[in-house]
């Protein structure tokens, strides 16, 4: 698992701006496309270990019972 909270935070920042082109000072103009950047956003926070408010659960124990 890996800590990719800088790069959630970063992409957040570019959808919320409202700006989805954005030309460089050597002339390469990049278009963001809201839907993906949307969806890796979602990647990241699946393997992002940091947002994780509780550890997974390794075993469990029943006690009684059929």
């Amino acid at each position: 698992m890996a800590d990719n909270s800088a790069k959630i935070a970063e992409l957040r920042a570019i959808l919320e701006s409202g700006v989805l082109e954005v030309e460089t000072p050597d002339g390469v103009k990049v278009i963001y496309d809201r839907k993906g950047l949307e969806r890796q956003i979602n990647r990241l926070m699946q393997t992002d270990n940091t947002l994780r408010t509780k550890k997974p659960t390794m075993t469990t124990v029943q006690l009684g019972g059929f």
